[in-house]
């Protein structure tokens, strides 16, 4: 387990989002210059069938109160009150010092942008700089704590300069493009005049604004003026540039880390802190002309964008196209990593059991994930030889380590999640640049529908071949296996021994003990046929109480025959005693065997050794009833 001192924990929500990116990685790049480590859980939002977003949860379930001295929560998270409360009380009952950022809260120390002055600034800007009347309103969530003090600080400009506020020109982008957009749309359908200004809540907002009246044919700022909110860093490459209010997150982030180590330290700190946004007067405004060179700027991010998808959905055609052909989960891992495509920092945890396709217990929201960890993958300096599971608590092998000689500082957990179903987790050093977080989470959504799809259908494919009472094939499976063993006969000459093996009295059983008794006596005998072959042996449940056991061995067939029924009949006498039923297991055998080649028909052996048990039974003399 890793040492608490000088280690702090953050809970995320899409950390590749744009705010939450900054506040991650101011507070990362302060940490790692002043010697701390930063335990990172990302959960992320999935979109579900009706495009509602939803948090995955499953990843804060992972976190070891024991392993930190504070936790940071930003305000994606903080926005999921239900979430968040639950968290912030784990943190008070292991009197862990936990801080909000971005967001206001009373249950712990909060660390904010005030926004309703500088909002307040903008509407004034509108009005008095450029003579605006008629303004429409783009706020973000409905009874949403930054969404409401911007309405508010709209309604006191307009109050202040004598202007009404019209209930239709409010309307909610939720912070994102979508929503945005068809608010919008709808505007301009009820054909009310255009306003002078649209007053958004976010840049993101703003940007889609001006994009969507693009569309109609209206111009910004020529024919209506737009404001943002945030000083996003794509808000660079926005044509025209943006009117806002500039909130360094990374700065916020950083700030807010300073705070909690002194904290720590001792030093109490106070339950409020306030940063103070930058206003930004510029194109979309008409304060200053556009410059198209930024224009040319995005076109090439665009591209650097563009190619960055464009090997991240080819990557993930690759891992789609392999996870329909693959026999085994470990088939994927080559080229899952083989071209450098992930973190190459990178640990894949999945539940124990979940590579156990015939004793897997599938895990829930409930209870996510197992107290041990199976080790699928690990970083590329770990002996991936010596890949023993681990204990949940440690997160990743020799964590300790990874900090103090690999120097690895930040450690960003996500969840491998799919369906309903928890698989395991995935770790990633967030220092690494090489690769954007946006694409890793995806990586990390992709890999987990692969892995859960590989082991449903190897699980599928198992009950098409696998008896489900006892665990040995079906017949299916057993005609399958002969047939793979054919394709590899070598060389030598091999002989191949069927046994044709049929319970004695199971109706006696039934009868007298009830039907649950006379699958326990099959699954006794299952037993007692699986420690009876050899390694290389084929057992099958071919119905009812009829087995079949094909050996095939360079020995002797007669010696193979005698070794066999010697090991039924002592393995069910052990069984028998072991279970302590009030009736006893027995069988009758029946065997024969050939030469194993390409032109042996394995029917006509069957159907013989059947003969030879069916012999075997019926000379068989009991006095009376075997109990």
């Amino acid at each position: 387990m890793i040492k608490k001192d000088k280690t702090i924990a953050i809970f995320t929500a899409t950390s590749s989002a744009n705010n939450e990116k900054e506040i991650v990685s101011g507070i990362c790049t302060t940490a790692r210059n002043i010697g701390w480590t930063v335990l990172i859980f990302n959960g992320q939002y999935n979109f579900v069938l009706d495009n509602t977003p939803v948090l995955d949860t499953n990843v804060y379930k992972l976190f070891n109160p024991d392993t930190v001295s504070g936790v940071l929560i930003t305000p994606n998270l903080m926005f999921k009150t239900e979430i968040s409360t639950k968290l912030i009380k784990i943190c008070n009952e292991n009197k862990l010092p936990v801080f909000s950022v971005g967001f206001k809260t009373p249950l712990c120390h909060s660390f904010i942008y005030d926004n309703t002055d500088c909002q307040e600034q903008l509407v004034d800007h509108l009005i008095e700089k450029h003579g605006c009347k008629v303004l429409n309103m783009v706020a973000g969530v409905k009874n949403n704590e930054f969404s409401d003090s911007r309405i508010k600080a709209f309604k006191n400009s307009l109050k202040k300069h004598k202007l009404e506020f019209d209930e239709r020109r409010l309307c909610y982008g939720e912070f994102w493009e979508g929503p945005t957009k068809r608010e919008i749309e709808y505007f301009l359908s009820l054909n009310l005049p255009l306003p002078d200004a649209f007053v958004c809540c976010n840049d993101v907002m703003a940007m889609t604004v001006c994009t969507t009246l693009n569309k109609y044919g209206y111009k910004v700022p020529e024919d209506v003026l737009v404001t943002g909110y945030d000083g996003i860093e794509f808000e660079q490459y926005s044509n025209p540039r943006l009117t806002t209010a500039k909130c360094n997150y990374a700065e916020l982030g950083a700030t807010a880390f300073k705070s909690l180590v002194e904290h720590i330290q001792g030093k109490k700190q106070p339950k409020l802190q306030k940063l103070t946004p930058k206003v930004i007067f510029s194109e979309s405004c008409g304060c200053k002309k556009k410059n198209e060179t930024i224009t040319r700027n995005l076109g090439l991010e665009s591209f650097s964008m563009i190619g960055s998808l464009r090997f991240l959905n080819t990557q993930m055609h690759k891992l789609g196209t392999i996870t329909s052909e693959v026999k085994s989960l470990d088939a994927i891992k080559p080229m899952i990593f083989k071209n450098g495509f992930h973190n190459p920092n990178c640990w894949i945890l999945l539940n124990s059991g979940f590579t156990n396709l015939k004793n897997y217990t599938k895990r829930t929201e409930k209870f996510p994930f197992t107290d041990q960890m199976e080790c699928f993958y690990t970083s590329h300096w770990y002996n991936m030889e010596n890949h023993e599971p681990i204990q949940r608590s440690e997160y990743v092998p020799d964590m300790e380590k990874l900090i103090s000689e690999e120097g690895i500082s930040n450690f960003i957990f996500m969840d491998l999640y799919f369906a309903g179903e928890s698989i395991g987790y995935m770790v990633c050093n967030y220092d690494d640049t090489n690769v954007p977080q946006m694409n890793i989470e995806r990586f990390s959504q992709g890999l987990s529908q692969a892995l859960s799809s590989i082991k449903n259908r190897l699980q599928l494919d198992a009950l098409t071949h696998y008896d489900i009472l006892t665990g040995l094939l079906n017949r299916r499976g057993f005609y399958s296996e002969i047939k793979s063993q054919k394709e590899n006969i070598g060389i030598k000459k091999t002989n191949i021994i069927i046994h044709s093996i049929d319970m004695d009295d199971l109706k006696y059983i039934n009868n007298n003990f009830g039907h649950k008794e006379g699958d326990m006596a099959i699954r006794i005998l299952a037993e007692a046929i699986s420690k009876s072959g050899l390694e290389n042996s084929i057992n099958a449940r071919f119905g009812g109480d009829e087995f079949v056991s094909a050996i095939i061995s360079r020995e002797p067939a007669e010696k193979v025959i005698e070794e066999f029924k010697n090991k039924i009949e002592a393995n069910l006498e052990e069984l028998n005693k072991s279970y302590g039923k009030e009736y006893q297991v027995h069988a009758s055998i029946g065997s024969k065997w050939t030469s194993f080649n390409s032109k042996m028909d394995i029917d006509s052996l069957i159907i013989t050794a059947d003969k030879l048990m069916y012999t075997e039974k019926s000379t068989k003399k009991r006095k009376e009833p075997r109990l």
